[in-house]
C-alpha cells in the first residue's frame, strides 16, 4: 500500500478540525491486543498486563475510522511507549519518510504548531504526538484540553471495536503462529477500509500504509528530554488556542 501523501494528511487534518475542533491533527494512534495461544519457547514475551498472551496492533486512524498506518507483531508484554519506540512508524516520522505537512497557523489565530497525532496517557509527549495532561489537580484549561483530545481520540477505539465485531476470530484465542496472526490482522485492516469505502464514498482506501515490524533494536528511536520539552510547549500552545475558540 502506498505511503500517505502530504495532501492526504492535510485532508485528514481538515476533517479532524471539522468534526472535533482539533486543528492540525493528522490521526489518532493506539494499540490493540489480540489474544493468541502461547508460542512455543516464548516464556513471558507475549504475556500482557491483562494477563493473557497477545500480539499488538499499533494503528493510526483518520476521523472517519479508516486505518492510515498499521504495524503488527509487537509482543504483548510491551507497553505503548516501548511499542512506539521500537516501531517503524516513529522511525518513518523522524526520518521524514512520512511526508507530514509543515507547521501551520491555527485557524483564526497567529499561533503556529506542527501537525501531530493524538494518543492516550500511555504515550510520551512529543513534537508530533499530543497526549492528555496527567495528574489529580488540573487547571480548567488543562481539563478542557483533555476532554477535547479524548473526544477526538476515541475514534481509534471505535475502529478497533468495529474490527473485532466484524471478524469473530478476534473474539477468540487465535491458535495460529504469531506470523500468521499478523497477516490475518493486516488483511482485516485492509478489508475494513475497503468496506468503509463501499458504504461511505469519502477518502481512499489506498492511503493505508502497512508498516513492517522488525526486531532489530537499531531501529529504535527513543524520545529525549528535548523532544518531550518541545511536545510540552506545543501542547501549551494548543491548550491556549482551544481555551479561546
Amino acid at each position: 500500500m502506498p505511503i500517505p501523501k502530504q495532501e492526504d494528511f492535510l485532508r485528514i487534518s481538515e476533517e479532524f478540525f471539522k468534526k472535533y475542533a482539533m486543528p492540525n491533527c493528522i490521526g489518532a494512534v493506539d494499540g490493540k491486543h489480540f489474544r493468541i495461544k502461547k508460542p512455543n519457547l516464548s516464556g513471558s514475551l507475549y504475556f500482557n498486563y491483562k494477563k493473557f498472551f497477545s500480539v499488538v496492533l499499533q494503528a493510526v486512524v483518520d476521523s472517519d475510522a479508516r486505518f492510515t498506518t498499521i504495524e503488527v507483531a509487537q509482543h504483548g508484554s510491551q507497553n505503548d511507549t516501548k511499542i512506539l519506540d521500537y516501531s517503524y512508524l516513529k522511525k518513518a516520522i523522524e526520518q521524514k519518510i512520512l511526508k507530514i505537512p509543515p507547521p501551520l497557523k491555527l485557524p483564526g489565530s497567529d499561533i503556529t504548531v506542527p501537525h501531530y497525532f493524538i494518543g492516550d496517557g500511555g504515550y510520551p509527549i512529543l513534537e508530533y504526538l499530543m497526549k492528555p495532561y496527567r495528574g489529580n489537580v488540573l487547571s480548567g484549561q488543562e481539563s478542557a484540553f483533555n476532554e477535547k483530545l479524548s473526544q477526538a481520540r476515541v475514534i481509534v477505539e471505535q475502529s478497533f471495536g468495529i474490527l473485532t465485531q466484524r471478524w469473530k476470530i478476534f473474539q477468540t484465542t487465535m491458535q495460529q503462529s504469531p506470523l500468521t496472526v499478523e497477516m490475518i490482522i493486516k488483511c482485516a485492516c485492509v478489508l475494513h477500509n475497503v468496506i468503509k469505502d463501499l458504504t461511505n464514498d469519502e477518502g481512499d482506501s489506498d492511503e493505508l500504509m502497512v508498516l513492517c515490524h522488525t526486531d532489530d533494536s537499531s531501529t529504535r528511536s527513543t524520545a529525549g528530554s528535548s523532544a518531550c520539552q518541545k511536545g510540552e510547549e506545543i501542547r501549551k500552545r494548543l491548550q491556549l488556542y482551544l481555551s479561546n475558540h
